[in-house]
């Protein structure tokens, strides 16, 4: 019976670990874009695509999100780069766009929990 209830959890270990390594080991972080507080757009980091926001162009791939293009005249955004963890969001003050990389889950989670 002890056999069979370690072959069970070792199992669900090697299941586990696989899909983390697929995914990035990153599977619960997503890529939220605010606009004046609002969520505008929201996808699974590990998930490639671009989304078209009103004066930005945002891009995820490889577990990366940049703003690829902005129409504001300093470019801050844009030259900031690709961000891969949430420690710093992408900031675009004249559009008011706020990329953000954060842990799955309602953006409701996060400001009541």
């Amino acid at each position: 019976m002890k056999r069979w209830i370690i072959g069970i959890f070792g199992a669900a270990l090697v299941l586990s670990a696989g899909y983390l390594l697929l995914s990035g080991g990153r599977a619960g972080e997503m890529v939220r874009v605010y606009r004046a507080g609002e969520v505008l757009w929201e996808s699974p980091l590990h998930r490639d695509g671009v989304f078209q926001a009103p004066h930005n162009r945002v891009e995820v791939a490889g577990g990366r999100v940049r703003v690829a293009q902005a129409d504001c005249p300093d470019q801050v955004c844009v030259h900031q780069g690709w961000i891969a963890d949430g420690r710093v969001p992408i900031v675009c003050l004249p559009n008011q766009l706020i990329v953000q990389i954060e842990e799955g889950g309602s953006p409701l989670d996060a400001q009541t929990g």
